[in-house]
């Protein structure tokens, strides 16, 4: 698989949608995308891939038919930016979040 670009990652909803070169037409790119969910590994869309099942060619594209599939299909109720707190370094995805009074991270690497 191709990186995972984190540098184009949007949250929304309670997700991250972080796109990725699916594969080549014509010399152009064609974009898919992978989620994580603020619930972890207890949410539907954590660490799926492209649950929409439609690509795009642009990532701005790409991005809103992710928000729209979630919109209509998530189980997060929170409209809270849990991701607000998430930087790229090294191209891994690194998440930092607050829990009981102390801090944590989360590192996806870009092949994840």
């Amino acid at each position: 698989m191709n990186r995972l670009i984190y540098e184009n990652s949007v949250s929304h909803r309670g997700h991250p949608i972080v796109p990725f070169v699916f594969g080549m037409a014509d010399g152009y790119s064609i974009y898919s995308y992978k989620l994580l969910s603020d619930l972890g590994h207890k949410g539907k869309f954590h660490k799926s891939e492209n649950p929409a099942g439609i690509y795009s060619g642009s990532i701005a594209s790409l991005i809103e038919i992710a928000k729209e599939h979630l919109d209509r299909h998530t189980d997060v109720l929170s409209q809270v930016d849990d991701f607000k707190s998430r930087y790229t370094y090294r191209h891994n995805l690194i998440i930092i979040y607050q829990q009981c009074g102390k801090y944590f991270y989360d590192r996806y690497p870009p092949t994840a």
